[in-house]
């Protein structure tokens, strides 16, 4: 019986329950000193997007900041990471026509596949440190806020 299972239950008792406007509203209030433009002053106690009225009283105008934050910086970190591949193609090309363009010879001048090794490990650092870096990244988001670390990763950047 499904009448029997604990979170039918909880979903019943969600949806009878009243709408408490005073208790929305403290949570609407306790929203608006994370809403400043620049330096917010402190980490959202709560957050229901799906929530219209808090959507519309304060969260719309806190959502579209976060989005402004995040756009550029991955772009410009997806980009970051971009750049060391088309690098590393273009110096390929002018070793190819010149081995005397870039040479490595501070690892002795490496010449064919062991050159393309050493070429393509740029990209590859790249790559793999922007991924292992992905990872302490993801759990400061719930340590520190999504906004403060999105901010911060930007400044490394």
């Amino acid at each position: 019986n499904s009448d029997d299972d604990p979170v039918v239950k909880q979903m019943k008792d969600d949806v009878e329950q009243p709408i408490d406007e005073t208790a929305e509203n403290e949570k609407i209030e306790s929203l608006r000193p994370s809403a400043g433009l620049f330096c917010p002053k402190v980490k959202l106690a709560v957050w229901e997007p799906e929530n219209e009225k808090q959507w519309e009283a304060i969260g719309k105008r806190i959502a579209t900041r976060n989005l402004f934050a995040s756009i550029p910086n991955l772009t410009c970190a997806f980009g970051v990471w971009l750049v060391w591949s088309v690098l590393a193609s273009k110096i390929q090309l002018m070793h190819d026509e010149d081995p005397n363009v870039y040479p490595f010879s501070d690892w002795n001048s490496p010449q064919g596949n062991d050159y393309k090794v050493l070429l393509y490990t740029l990209p590859a650092v790249a790559g793999l440190s922007g991924g292992t870096l992905r990872i302490p990244n993801s759990f400061m988001t719930q340590v520190g806020g999504g906004r403060n670390v999105v901010y911060r990763t930007s400044l490394l950047l």
